[in-house]
């Protein structure tokens, strides 16, 4: 593995971050019992995930979009232990309703965005 990809990684991973942090921020998690800043972080970057998904099967000499994107922007976004601890909490209050239609939404949902990715 070279610096340059890891660069990739790392500068692509901080912007994924940041653009959590963000949705997170301009959402006010703590307004509703469902987590929807981590619902919508994890949808778009499925999204986001599928249209580089496609673009590096289309040109796989175009390595960065799989360093830079997929793994470092995508995986910063994404957060599959937030949504872990997410669900988890949910169960604590018992709120079964919520715990089951963020899992039934979130896997629905992402599969759904990471297909339309790919059909763009």
């Amino acid at each position: 593995m070279t610096l340059y990809k890891f660069l990739l990684i790392f500068i692509g991973g901080g912007l994924g971050s940041i653009s959590r942090y963000l949705i997170a921020y301009n959402l006010n998690p703590t307004q509703s019992k469902f987590p929807l800043a981590t619902f919508l972080a994890n949808i778009t970057s499925c999204f986001v995930l599928g249209i580089a998904y496609k673009n590096f099967k289309m040109n796989e000499a175009q390595y960065w979009i799989w360093f830079f994107v997929m793994i470092g922007f995508c995986g910063g976004m994404s957060t599959f232990s937030t949504f872990a601890a997410e669900n988890f909490q949910l169960l604590q209050q018992s709120e079964f309703g919520y715990f089951a239609l963020y899992i039934l939404i979130s896997l629905s949902f992402c599969l759904f965005f990471f297909w339309l990715g790919i059909q763009l």
